[in-house]
């Protein structure tokens, strides 16, 4: 998905079909990466926001959760 647009989709056993379309249009690619919107630092930064702002609101979406399920989740933790 975060590719999609921006490559040939393949599978193990098509590979080298893959590698021979994607060869026949690399002016097209290459063209086109330059507007490739996921790069990794982009990518990284949402993610540490993410986990950021779950964090910080990890007390209320703990206490939205339904009374059994955080029972059951401790009781897996110390039953392990």
């Amino acid at each position: 998905e975060y590719c999609d647009g921006y490559g040939i989709m393949f599978e193990p056993e098509n590979i080298m079909g893959a590698i021979h379309r994607m060869r026949s249009r690399y002016n097209f690619f290459l063209k086109k990466i330059n507007d490739f919107p996921h790069l990794a630092n982009s990518t990284v930064r949402n993610w540490i926001w993410l986990f950021d702002e779950l964090n910080n609101s990890r007390r209320e979406l703990i206490s939205k959760r339904p009374s059994s399920y955080v029972y059951e989740l401790m009781n897996k933790m110390l039953i392990r």
